[in-house]
């Protein structure tokens, strides 16, 4: 199986196997990513802590109000922009070469 041929999906794996075994591999059942019953409980975690969000950004102790935030998101910024990384992004550089 070629690396360009592999896109590590049920649906091309399956497809693989068809057309080297002559077999029918059948349907394939992928659920859902995020559940009925999680997006229940996200609703109603949002709901209770929706009042103590809103006070805090009243009294104005949000996080870009805090200096520890502000150091990390600049220490981030800073080693991601030295690493290479925004020039790997901007270059389109691959992540790895396949032999």
């Amino acid at each position: 199986m070629d690396t360009e041929d592999f896109s590590q999906l049920a649906e091309s794996m399956a497809e693989f196997v068809e057309s080297k075994t002559k077999l029918i591999v059948g349907p394939i059942h992928q659920p859902p990513i995020v559940s009925e019953m999680h997006v229940i409980v996200i609703v109603v975690a949002l709901l209770i802590s929706l009042p103590f969000l809103v006070k805090k950004l009243i009294v104005g102790e949000t996080l870009s109000n805090d200096s520890k935030v502000w150091l990390a998101e600049v220490v981030f910024v800073y080693f991601f922009s030295v690493s290479g990384a925004m020039h790997n992004i901007t270059r389109k550089m691959p992540m790895f070469l396949a032999n």
